[in-house]
């Protein structure tokens, strides 16, 4: 259902159109889906139980500012009196406590919108604190500025699509046209044989590019742009290129367009499952510390896979030895991007 609804919500958005009867349908799926995890006694199977909480987390950023407090208290009861247990037993991998954080965070930035408030129970806020993941996913950073669109970036920067060399030294063409836009001086952008030279900064990247600065304390010189034309572009698990020797660690990615899944997994672990979220138009995700040593990252196909709508996503980077204004990386609220 969730992945239909998104499907929706992505053909609604690319088409800018305001379906009031589509977002009934996602108010509906929305009590649906709460309704069934509040009935849960025995929480055996907790990882249907966070993907129900995370899906509604998906579907409550397309209600916005309608969705109840009551699911929201619904939501907040439910995790308070299962998680003790829950924790006592061990039960909780990573990517629940991750999938948890997000819903909630998800939760608070819709409800922030209407004076609203929403807080993950504290003693999951602990656990996942306790896991010092270097990534974070900040839900509509950015969906407030009304020029960020997928039309816009289309319009304004040098889209192109090229040649690169697979693991197998095979030359393929990209299935996404990629950009590298930076301030004066800025080195070109190299991955798989192929070298990106500098075009200055176009207005919109420009803009976003400021506002990280002013809102996170986060000065990126260069910003990589792709643009994904439709549902089956997508990027496997990788790392950036040249961190540490030509690029900072900091990395953040902004969504533009139709929402998909974005994955991290751990290097040289095959029992530690991934870490999936939905990332929808505005979002902020934003990668740190060791994350490129630790962790590979991924964009998703999309989960209909006849989908037509476009994503383009800023990737903001800081060349290697550029001071940094800050040193505290998690210092803001998903709050304050609103």
């Amino acid at each position: 259902m969730g992945k239909i609804l998104m499907n929706k919500d992505n053909e609604r958005r690319e088409q800018q159109l305001e379906m009031p009867l589509l977002r009934n349908r996602h108010q509906n799926a929305l009590l649906s889906v709460v309704n069934r995890l509040c009935s849960i006694n025995d929480l055996t199977d907790i990882e249907s139980a966070v993907e129900g909480t995370k899906a509604c987390a998906s579907i409550s950023r397309i209600v916005n500012n309608e969705l109840s407090d009551d699911i929201v208290a619904a939501m907040n009861d439910f995790w308070t009196m299962k998680s003790d247990n829950l924790l006592l037993d061990s039960k909780f991998e990573p990517h629940h406590l991750s999938g948890l954080f997000w819903s909630f965070d998800t939760y608070d930035y819709v409800k922030s919108r209407c004076a609203g408030e929403v807080v993950l129970p504290l003693n999951l806020k602990q656990a996942y604190d306790d896991l010092k993941l270097p990534f974070r996913i900040i839900p509509g950073f950015c969906d407030h500025v009304t020029e960020l669109s997928v039309p816009d970036l289309a319009s304004h920067v040098n889209f192109r699509i090229d040649s690169v060399h697979t693991s197998t030294q095979k030359v393929v063409k990209e299935r996404r046209e990629t950009a590298w836009e930076g301030d004066e001086g800025v080195e070109p952008f190299k991955y798989s044989g192929k070298s990106m030279p500098r075009d200055a900064f176009s207005p919109t990247v420009r803009r976003i590019r400021d506002l990280l600065d002013e809102r996170m304390d986060q000065y990126f010189d260069c910003c990589l742009l792709n643009l994904y034309p439709d549902g089956k572009s997508a990027m496997r698990y990788h790392i950036d290129p040249d961190q540490g020797s030509l690029w900072d660690f900091d990395t953040v990615v902004v969504s533009v367009g139709a929402s998909r899944r974005f994955s991290f997994r751990r290097n040289n672990s095959e029992s530690e499952k991934p870490h999936t979220f939905v990332v929808m138009h505005g979002d902020v995700t934003f990668m740190y510390g060791d994350c490129q040593d630790t962790f590979q990252h991924a964009v998703k196909k999309a989960d209909i896979k006849s989908e037509q709508c476009a994503r383009a996503s800023m990737v903001f980077k800081r060349s290697w030895g550029l001071n940094r204004k800050s040193d505290e990386t998690l210092r803001w609220s998903s709050r304050e991007a609103v």
